[in-house]
């Protein structure tokens, strides 16, 4: 366990069960059920392993930053050599779009549009104002991704297109301002500096509150409950980092957010598929916070 550890902090492993929680509300939503099992599965290996291979290749390229400011890292701290985190960062992008293409011609297509959009992000964009809107659109790219099998099907219909794909566009404007609040953890900042993304993640709850009003299934108020308790635990978060705009408060505001973002994920999948499997989401929370406990998320 204990050379695991450094691998299990470089994939930021406690977050990529958000990015299963994508593919669990895309696929329920389209498919309205896990079956069949085997386009699910993979489709679950094809979001895991280019999200924790962007989490290496992020530190691949923060090498200097992180010598300055988390010389506790795997690899500044020299855990794991960089020509290993290469070799784990290529092998998890491989084998993600090996199990897209085994899913179909559609999972395979939007597996590397997020794979490109992953390189881009840690590469070349998320120092500058476009890198909170790589996150999204890859976010964004996830949730479609779980939505890939029935995605041609869908757009041949009318009407409740827009509903359907609404979910992934608001989940990805989600991730832009909780994106841009964590470009602020490592230092002490201004309520101003902050406010931007705290209003934006705001705006997205207001956007997730209008598809369960606009959702058939209105009866229904564990949706409503899910989506309160999770509105209410990240605005507690948030407004302690505001009045206190330091690293350790904005970096619980930003693990708040992605904690539950899990819950999230479930209330708009029940409200627009009411059924346990929607609500089987919720038992990503448990591996996640648990695992949350020893190995850091932002």
């Amino acid at each position: 366990m204990a050379r695991l550890m450094p691998y299990m902090q470089l994939m930021r492993i406690p977050n990529v069960f958000t990015a299963m929680a994508d593919i669990f509300m895309g696929y329920l939503i389209v498919r309205q059920s896990f079956f069949p099992l085997r386009d699910f599965f993979f489709l679950l290996t094809a979001s895991c392993c280019p999200y924790t291979g962007g989490m290496v290749l992020n530190d691949i390229f923060d090498y200097d930053q992180d010598l300055r400011e988390r010389p506790q890292r795997p690899l500044p701290s020299g855990r794991i050599r960089i020509i290993s985190a290469w070799k784990l960062c290529l092998a998890l992008g491989l084998m993600g779009i090996c199990c897209a293409a085994l899913a179909g011609k559609q999972s395979f297509l939007i597996a590397v549009l997020l794979l490109i959009t992953i390189i881009l992000y840690d590469v070349f964009l998320k120092h500058y104002w476009t890198g909170p809107i790589a996150m999204g659109c890859c976010r964004m790219l996830n949730v479609l991704l779980g939505m890939s099998p029935m995605l041609q099907s869908m757009v041949s219909l009318e009407g409740n297109i827009f509903w359907q794909i609404l979910p992934a566009c608001v989940m990805g404007s989600y991730i832009i301002g909780v994106t841009w609040l964590a470009r602020n953890e490592a230092f002490t900042n201004t309520n101003l500096q902050l406010f931007p993304s705290i209003v934006l993640i705001n705006l997205m709850f207001s956007a997730m509150a209008l598809i369960l009003f606009q959702a058939s299934f209105q009866d229904s108020l564990v949706p409503w409950f899910l989506l309160a308790l999770s509105v209410g635990l990240i605005n507690r978060s948030l407004i302690k980092a505001l009045f206190t705009p330091e690293p350790v408060p904005i970096q619980k505001a930003v693990k708040a957010c992605l904690l539950c973002y899990i819950p999230l994920t479930s209330a708009l999948a029940s409200g627009l598929f009411p059924s346990w499997e929607s609500f089987s989401i919720l038992l990503l929370l448990a591996p996640a916070t648990w695992l949350g406990k020893w190995i850091y998320s932002t």
